[in-house]
């Protein structure tokens, strides 16, 4: 591996265990937890910034948009990253669920086959790839947002595939990243991390006008808060609902006309 360090799964167990006892008309159903954490906590994020979109909502994106590493990748308004960390998973083809434990492995039966664990995790280690030319390229106007995800990276051993800067989205240009096209994927602040409806509003107008501007010829994944803003956005788009946090949210996917 090249990637400033090992990207090495967690081999502290978690003990902490539930059982889940259901009742509907009198039937008892009941079940142990086997993951422990949600699994859309792929163990990555330590660090996190307000309202972070879910990593596993991220991994869809990322498929639903066709990224192809190592195709560049730009993730303007990075938050605490979990697009530019999940396209590093991608780009290094490791698997999800590698940075984090599993509740199944406090049960004493897992001590029968730890073996076998270890075994399917070796295979998985043979096919992460170590390459320092993954073109991820993060950025943020808030600089401790930019700090999480460097310590999120760093943490995971991906520093080497994610470039981090504190920039604003409106200062960033195309050429910056090299000459060919990508994938910008934008999720643009909304509810509690901005003032207002208002005010989130004139920001994602303000965002499509850019867009239409200066990222001609590249493709794009918008997350976007409401419907209403949907006739606003500047390209041909497919649209998926997504659920996140109680809101019902859209992402578009489409390609800028050159």
């Amino acid at each position: 591996m090249e990637t400033g360090a090992d990207p090495k799964p967690n081999e502290n167990a978690a003990l902490g265990q539930r059982l889940f006892i259901r009742v509907v008309d009198d039937h008892f159903a009941v079940s142990l937890d086997s993951s422990g954490d949600s699994l859309y906590r792929r163990g990555l994020k330590k660090q996190v910034t307000a309202a972070p979109l879910r990593e596993t909502i991220a991994a869809a994106v990322l498929i639903l948009a066709g990224y192809s590493p190592p195709e560049p990748l730009v993730d303007p308004m990075c938050g605490a990253g979990s697009f530019s960390l999940e396209a590093a998973m991608r780009a290094l083809k490791i698997p999800a669920g590698w940075f984090r434990d599993f509740a199944f492995s406090g049960w004493p039966a897992f001590a029968l086959t730890r073996g076998r664990w270890k075994h399917i995790k070796d295979q998985c280690a043979q096919q992460i790839v170590g390459t320092r030319n993954a073109a991820i390229f993060a950025a943020d106007i808030d600089p401790s947002a930019c700090k999480a995800l460097e310590e999120n990276a760093a943490d995971s051993g991906l520093s080497a595939s994610i470039a981090v800067s504190n920039r604003d989205f409106f200062d960033l240009t195309p050429r910056e990243f090299g000459t060919a096209s990508g994938l910008l994927t934008i999720n643009p602040p909304f509810g509690r991390r901005m003032g207002s409806r208002k005010q989130s509003d004139a920001l994602f107008q303000e965002l499509c006008n850019r867009l239409k501007a200066v990222w001609r010829g590249w493709r794009v994944a918008l997350v976007v808060p409401r419907k209403g803003l949907l006739k606003r956005i500047p390209f041909p788009f497919s649209i998926q609902e997504i659920r996140h946090g109680g809101l019902s949210l859209y992402l578009t996917t489409g390609v800028l006309k050159s």
